[in-house]
């Protein structure tokens, strides 16, 4: 086998590279940019099929690399469709634009710049998009934490781990609620009823607070990515004290009425936010930080910055109002100002 590779690298390889020189020299140079593009999709198409038979992503983001293995691609692509899926938007800028919720990672790449000792917690990590590209983008000095519900989830993270060789990264498996109660998880979502008749619903798990987990752990996080699909409420509750002493800055995604009444019970989109700002934030809507097919989304395309919308107590309503779907909120400490995040335009009141 290693004959007849090492012949056909020196006899076939070797013969296409002298025909593609000649190809190369007789054409017009504008056909160049053409062959280029052709080329890099062709590498794509290898790079998917041979990673997918290995149940892995490599996924390309800017300068930063990394791999997450899923044991179920199925489900990881059902939510990094496009990351990897070059596929062309009719007049938008020629870029590559297409990266799975793209404004979340400008931000945190924004607020890495800034914050002098960053320690990153993804709650809800899933198979670890956000993890492992906070971990490979802040390098080995900086520690980054991910806490998933779902314990093969957590397998899979493990071995993502291992794949990528990173030292600063840690994976607790953990249900987060507001006070330790017995839980059920379902795939991405945990619930205090039992869905037993359901496939991917797994034995009751005893829940803990955030502040236990921090103060068990000695960890202190100072950037949070929080998307609990709708458990965000009574997790908000259990992390009073994380919040008030260590966090800067939260992604939070606030998920739609109807998850919020199934898994946050007694809880509305608006008294999270509230929460929040009580405890000492200021609150800014984002807009756009999945779907970029919007006005906002095409001059984040063009520009990469992310228009924001300062929330109050008396607008909250009115920016939640009609709005069935989910929300990105950026929460600073109080008093930050938001304009010194270079991915912003100007915030707005």
């Amino acid at each position: 086998m290693k004959k007849f590779i090492k012949f056909f690298y020196e006899i076939v390889i070797v013969f296409f590279y002298k025909i593609y020189n000649l190809i190369l020299y007789l054409i017009p140079n504008f056909f160049y940019k053409y062959i280029i593009k052709v080329l890099n999709d062709l590498k794509l198409l290898t790079e998917q099929k041979y990673y997918k038979k290995k149940n892995r992503y490599k996924l390309e983001i800017e300068n930063v690399s990394f791999f997450v293995y899923s044991r179920n691609l199925e489900i990881f692509s059902d939510e990094l469709a496009r990351v990897e899926s070059k596929i062309a938007q009719p007049n938008w800028e020629q870029e590559n634009i297409y990266v799975y919720e793209y404004p979340i990672i400008k931000i945190l790449q924004s607020i890495f710049k800034i914050e002098k000792k960053p320690t990153f917690m993804d709650i809800g990590a899933f198979q670890g998009y956000f993890t492992f590209f906070a971990a490979k983008y802040l390098g080995d000095n900086h520690p980054v934490y991910a806490i998933e519900s779902n314990k093969e989830y957590c397998k899979d993270l493990e071995t993502s781990l291992k794949i990528n060789n990173l030292s600063n990264c840690n994976i607790i498996n953990e249900i987060l609620s507001d006070k330790e109660k017995e839980m059920y998880i379902k795939s991405t979502s945990v619930n205090t009823n039992s869905e037993k008749s359901l496939i991917n619903t797994q034995k009751s798990t005893k829940s803990k607070t955030l502040d236990t987990v921090v103060n068990q752990r000695q960890i202190k996080p100072n950037i949070l990515k929080i998307d609990v699909h709708g458990s965000e409420g009574p997790l908000i509750k259990g992390a009073q004290k994380t919040l008030i002493n260590f966090v800067n800055f939260i992604l939070l995604e606030i998920h739609p009425p109807s998850y919020i009444e199934k898994y946050s019970p007694g809880f509305t989109r608006e008294m999270i936010v509230n929460d929040v700002i009580n405890l000492g934030f200021d609150c800014y809507a984002i807009g756009p930080f999945r779907t970029l097919n919007t006005d906002e989304g095409r001059n984040f395309v063009k520009h990469k910055k992310i228009s924001n919308i300062k929330i109050s107590k008396d607008s909250i309503e009115k920016i939640f109002f009609d709005l069935s779907f989910g929300s990105l909120i950026l929460a600073v400490k109080k008093g930050f100002d938001i304009n010194k995040l270079d991915c912003f335009i100007n915030s707005r009141h």
